[in-house]
């Protein structure tokens, strides 16, 4: 896939900050359980604040009807806080709030501007805000810009790149991280990237000379908000345990070998009845009807990410036919755990590019509490193996759910141990979730 050489300039980021100076309310993707109270107290403004949401999801590209859209939320949503049942609806998370989200490990916000860099450290404590000098704009930018080319168009450097930025994330990011929560932390973190940090492999900074990086640590996931983390944590109706599994490997010119044999591993190995959803059978209705009532799925497929218009990315099903962003936010699914093997489904666009508009954040959005996605393409051959692993070390956690960030985390590690100079193939797998 082609990439634009001029993303990334001082002008779009000069726009970018301008738009966020405006007032402009950015609304996130909303779930049919967030406005459940609001359908059963005040049901007309519960129906016109989904269509709102709806055409604002739609992504045309017009900025002016965004603005407007954007301001007819905000006034309904004032006049929705009137009533003094819904005094904090859809409001901005207290400190305390965001404290209590960070009880089962730090959360790290990497905010970027066109000003400076600089880690929000979140833990029960409070917030201490890590400056980053050396991932400063103009260098992000740069290192953005050349990960894109070198990934998305699969340049022979690649593995050189992706060492060279994981070295640099460790330095920039990384080390002061770490510094900032006492050194040799070990256990959970969850990261909540801004801007073009959205789209670098955080969770797998590490030394060029080998030495302990990020992955030795701690366990990453990521958060597209502190609030999507919250809500991934809020409880909700329990499902039969079930898994779909979707496959979809023979489309023309984009052939998948090892989609099916994927599949079958994901489908004999799973402790849990399956339904297969193969090639022809795997249409966008199929699959949407069955992600209504699973537990757990997984999509072996190809994906298609739109950088400017992040909506309208998504997976590629039969024959050919997208299931987009915006159709998987517009149905009410929800489920335990999700596994996007699929290529680019943890991409940011590079517009709105604090949005963090993708696949797996949408489907965390959609109510799926756990959400594994790949930042490039993953190999075809390597997929079958680590999901293979993946799933032999899905186990339960104390909570009942399953311990997918510890499981992915365990094979990222062995995939590092067989291939320590390939990045490309273990560095891409995120972690999404609670």
């Amino acid at each position: 896939m082609a990439t634009d050489q001029n993303l990334f300039t001082d002008d779009e980021n000069q726009n970018r900050a301008e738009e966020q100076q405006t007032g402009h309310t950015r609304t996130q993707p909303q779930t049919a359980e967030i406005l459940a109270d609001l359908h059963d107290q005040r049901p007309a403004a519960a129906i016109k604040l989904e269509q709102l949401f709806g055409e604002l999801r739609a992504d045309s590209g017009d900025v002016a009807n965004r603005a407007a859209l954007s301001d007819q939320i905000t006034a309904l949503v004032g006049e929705i806080r009137t009533d003094p049942r819904f005094t904090d609806f859809l409001g901005t998370p207290s400190a305390s709030m965001i404290r209590d989200a960070s009880a089962d490990g730090p959360i790290v916000v990497i905010n970027a501007s066109m000003w400076r860099c600089d880690a929000l450290v979140v833990t029960p404590a409070g917030v201490e805000v890590v400056p980053l000098p050396d991932a400063g704009p103009a260098e992000l930018a740069r290192r953005a810009r050349q990960h894109l080319v070198s990934v998305l168009e699969e340049a022979r450097s690649m593995e050189r790149d992706l060492t060279d930025l994981l070295d640099w994330l460790w330095h920039a990011v990384g080390r002061p991280v770490l510094g900032a929560l006492g050194g040799s932390r070990q256990g959970r973190l969850w990261w909540c990237p801004t801007g073009l940090f959205a789209m670098l492999p955080l969770h797998a900074a590490q030394p060029r000379d080998g030495s302990p990086g990020m992955l030795d640590r701690v366990v990453s996931s990521y958060t597209p908000t502190v609030a999507a983390l919250r809500h991934s944590r809020a409880p909700r109706p329990a499902k039969p345990a079930s898994l779909v599994v979707v496959s979809v490997g023979d489309l023309p010119r984009q052939e998948l070998k090892g989609a099916k044999a994927e599949a079958a591993a994901v489908a004999s190995g799973a402790d849990r009845p399956a339904e297969w959803l193969d090639s022809s059978e795997a249409t966008p209705a199929a699959v949407l009807a069955a992600l209504t009532h699973a537990s757990w799925s997984h999509f072996c497929c190809h994906a298609i990410v739109h950088l400017e218009q992040p909506s309208r990315s998504g997976l590629l099903l039969a024959g050919g036919e997208l299931l987009s962003i915006a159709r998987l936010r517009a149905v009410p699914t929800s489920g335990e755990f999700a596994f996007l093997s699929a290529c680019h489904t943890a991409l940011a666009g590079v517009t709105n590019t604090d949005e963090a508009i993708t696949l797996t954040a949408a489907l965390q959005y959609a109510g799926w509490r756990q959400v594994v996605g790949t930042l490039w393409p993953l190999d075809d051959a390597v997929a079958v193996d680590l999901t293979k692993r993946l799933y032999e070390q899905l186990g339960q956690r104390a909570d009942g759910a399953p311990d997918a960030e510890t499981a992915l985390h365990r094979s990222i590690r062995w995939l590092r141990e067989t291939r320590p100079n390939q990045p490309s193939l273990w560095a891409n797998l995120i972690h999404f979730g609670a």
